[in-house]
């Protein structure tokens, strides 16, 4: 989720950051001669990020290592560093159901190129509160929705041949967990939570539409602890996040059963 979002690092002291939307300005027709008469205020609403600690601890033990032919301590420190990454993609994931402007989907509804295809025009469709002309947009799906979407447009069945050009069937085919529609990257992620009916909600998002302010970045350490005799391996980070604009994300809701292989 990182590389998706808008980061932003805390300096020294400081542990919140106000990140500021300015207003639109609009365009009017002139006359010669005449003076613009009516001035627009440029002034700025805010929203608040305040970062937070989080972290987790692992105990080797002096039997653990003496007992194992691997390098216990590294690969706990590997452990810990992507139970980190879970966690920071987790806790961005879980903005995705506040994009409450809009979304699209519904429970046991699978997910197809055309609901892409309208998220994509609901971002850039919006002239109320226009997505930046820089700046990507991308797409996290739950891994079973993003292989519902690759049936739908990877096989050239009867049903979606006519629909689906040939060279996106190519691309999906050739790619595991990413594919671009209509300039969208669609990533698929395991992290993402499935409700009790099989369903999850992802989203496809503009990378300022989320925000994340580092104060610390992960970071591994480990302590000798002669009473348990071992080494405490703790992993650390404080950040914060959230929706920086609900207008700039949509909200896709949709079936995230467990594939079974046996239709396409």
């Amino acid at each position: 989720m990182l590389p998706l979002v808008w980061n932003h690092t805390l300096p020294q002291g400081i542990n919140q950051k106000d990140i500021p939307t300015w207003s639109q300005a609009s365009v009017a027709s002139l006359t010669d001669g005449v003076e613009i008469q009516d001035g627009q205020s440029f002034t700025p609403s805010s929203t608040t990020f305040t970062a937070s600690e989080a972290g987790a601890l692992i105990l080797v033990t002096d039997n653990a290592m003496e007992d194992s032919q691997d390098d216990v301590g590294r690969l706990a420190g590997e452990e810990l560093g992507g139970a980190m990454a879970a966690y920071y993609d987790s806790q961005l994931m879980g903005n995705f159901d506040s994009f409450s402007t809009n979304a699209l989907g519904s429970a046991g509804t699978e997910l197809s190129v055309p609901y892409v295809f309208a998220a994509h025009a609901l971002l850039h469709g919006n002239s109320t509160q226009r997505v930046p002309r820089f700046g990507k947009v991308s797409g996290v799906l739950h891994t079973f929705q993003y292989t519902e979407l690759e049936e739908t447009i990877g096989w050239p069945a009867v049903s979606n041949l006519a629909s689906v050009p040939p060279d996106i069937q190519r691309q999906a085919l050739k790619s595991a967990y990413v594919t671009t529609i209509r300039g969208i990257k669609l990533f698929g992620s395991n992290v993402l939570s499935v409700d009790g009916s099989d369903d999850a909600k992802g989203a496809i998002f503009h990378e300022r539409a989320l925000v994340v302010v580092h104060q610390r970045k992960p970071r591994i350490e480990k302590e000798r602890n002669p009473r348990l005799r071992g080494w405490e391996i703790v992993a650390t980070q404080r950040f914060g996040h959230g929706i920086n604009q609900n207008e700039w994300g949509v909200e896709m809701y949709f079936d995230a059963a467990t594939p079974s292989g046996t239709t396409i």
